[in-house]
């Protein structure tokens, strides 16, 4: 019996960057990778999640070591870009736009997932890893003294592996998960289907007037965004991909979309004919080009545990997924890599990890648990052209303003700083289901036809300069860290004060304020926002 370090059940983004990041850390760790797949994975197809927001493209570029990668075989992405509901959505220059025409200062990437992690096997493999291909672990023998793999390959045959750790990144299969009775719901009935296709679809096209493109053109055209066509419960993607193929996706609230009416692909076909016929023409008219379709009813869920000292962790979708608006799956799994990571190297080194364990734990499943709360009952409000524009503003300086700014400055596994900053934490959770709450509330108050235009949130000088300061190693974390949570309260408190002028309903934020209270709000709004509110 071959025996190592660590197993890793899959070689996917998440097995494979974990399996990476344990060799940047310890790179005499013995690993071994077990994939059902055989590589090279053919490029295009296979997984989604190809759209990467500014923490998973630190870690892949900065913490991994792969910006070369990125750089040279993937593509810059141009942000989030949103096109909201206007009438029938027949033209899209009479869509609302709200996103940027040039790139972040702190970059992200969209990525052909299959090209990436054939990269990342060859790179573990120049590192030592080992890989069985073709095979699946039907078995696991969980003991802390050493897990014993039983594995099938797809030609019949048996083999045994032995490892110190056990790592489970095998997708929804989540093969400990269910071992262990792991399985907990997030309650968040939401259901997706997706497919790619040859060749380039770009939304500049879609509007012949020069005007509308003018500011959109070359390296800062629209096709390098992660577009989004946003109606009330829905929204769909358009993700470029360097292979020259392009990603597609239905994603819906099933109260108000069933999975059914789009679950294959004549299917979505029609429900975009109904919805987005814009795009369902473009599709309709290359649909020999179709590469594959697949889809997902209630993809949401959570876990009991994900690490344990027992020698055991679950990472990616083995463990948990929230959502795929905002593309926060590989932020999750940065997350968890990194956690998973931590623990291993201190262990194997002989040091007690108990303690951490348990609390990596918590702060891992505390903040997916806060997280749904920015997609839970919201998506009704996808596509209002008045609230849309306002969550997406605060939902991203919170992602920079906290969990970004933690990440980018190597806090997530300070002990020290959760602990000094634990209330802090539960106090932003707290005030960003509030602001949720109160997006809700917006939403069934006021939700006006939609005006053409384009919010250029790129040259918005406050939100350009957060976006930069993610990458500001020189001011002290601590500092950064308590200036974004006045920011944010800031933020908030400007938002509240619009609502209640608007609706004249009044609006409690449900915690006590630290920075702002009874003092003139400094963070500026965007003055676009401010002229379609004065019109709307």
């Amino acid at each position: 019996m071959r025996e190592f370090d660590l197993a890793v059940i899959g070689g996917g983004l998440a097995g494979c960057t974990l399996a990476l990041h344990v060799l940047k850390l310890r790179p005499e760790t013995n690993i071994i990778v077990v994939d059902k797949r055989s590589f090279p994975l053919s490029e295009g197809v296979g997984t989604v999640g190809e759209s990467t927001v500014e923490i998973a493209s630190h870690y892949l570029a900065d913490v991994l070591g792969l910006k070369e990668h990125l750089e040279q075989a993937q593509l810059p992405k141009l942000g989030l870009r949103y096109f909201l509901e206007s009438d029938n959505n027949l033209a899209i220059e009479n869509r609302l736009e709200v996103g940027g025409n040039k790139f972040a200062p702190t970059p992200s990437y969209q990525i052909d997932r299959s090209r990436l992690e054939n990269f990342l096997q060859q790179e573990l493999l120049r590192l030592g890893a080992s890989f069985i291909e073709q095979s699946r672990v039907k078995e696991a023998e969980i003991d802390k003294q050493g897990h014993t793999l039983r594995i099938y390959s797809d030609k019949g045959e048996q083999s045994f592996v032995k490892a110190k750790w056990l790592v489970d990144a095998s997708g929804r299969t989540s093969v400990l998960k269910k071992k262990l009775g792991l399985q907990k719901d997030f309650d968040h009935d939401c259901s997706s289907a997706w497919w790619r296709m040859d060749g380039e679809f770009k939304v500049d096209e879609w509007c012949k007037e020069p005007c509308w493109g003018q500011n959109n053109q070359g390296q800062h055209a629209r096709w390098f965004s992660t577009n989004h066509l946003m109606g009330k419960g829905y929204w769909v993607w358009i993700i470029p991909l360097a292979s020259g193929h392009t990603s597609f996706g239905i994603v819906t609230d099933s109260n108000i979309h069933p999975f059914n009416t789009y679950n294959t692909f004549e299917r979505a076909l029609s429900w975009l004919e109904q919805h987005e016929p814009q795009l369902a023409a473009l599709c309709k008219k290359h649909a020999e080009t179709l590469k594959d379709f697949a889809g997902i009813k209630n993809y949401s869920y959570s876990c009991k545990q994900v690490f344990s000292p027992d020698r055991w962790a679950l990472t990616g979708e083995a463990g948990l997924f929230v959502d795929p608006f905002y593309s926060p799956g590989s932020d999750f799994i940065a997350f968890s890599n990194t956690y998973i990571a931590d623990l291993i190297t201190r262990e194997l080194s002989g040091e007690a990890i108990s303690m951490r364990c348990e609390i990596y734990n918590e702060l891992y499943l505390r903040f997916a648990e806060a997280t749904i709360k920015v997609y839970k009952n919201q998506y009704s409000i996808l596509g209002n052209p008045l609230v849309t524009p306002l969550k997406v503003y605060w939902d991203w300086c919170f992602y920079w303003h906290f969990m970004g700014r933690i990440f980018f400055r190597g806090k997530l596994c300070d002990l020290r700083f959760a602990s000094k900053y634990r209330s802090t934490f539960e106090r932003l959770h707290t005030l960003s289901s509030s602001m949720q709450n109160l997006f809700n509330r917006w939403n069934e108050l006021e939700r006006p036809k939609s005006k053409a235009g384009f919010l250029d949130l790129g040259r918005h000088p406050f939100l350009s300069e957060l976006n930069r300061s993610l990458r500001n190693f020189d001011a002290p974390a601590e500092e950064l860290f308590e200036k974004g949570v006045s920011e944010l309260e800031g933020i908030a408190v400007e938002l509240v004060r619009l609502f209640e002028s608007r609706t004249g309903e009044k609006f409690d934020l449900e915690i006590e304020l630290t920075a702002f209270k009874d003092r003139e709000v400094v963070v500026p709004f965007f003055e676009d926002m401010r002229s379609f509110l004065d019109a709307a």
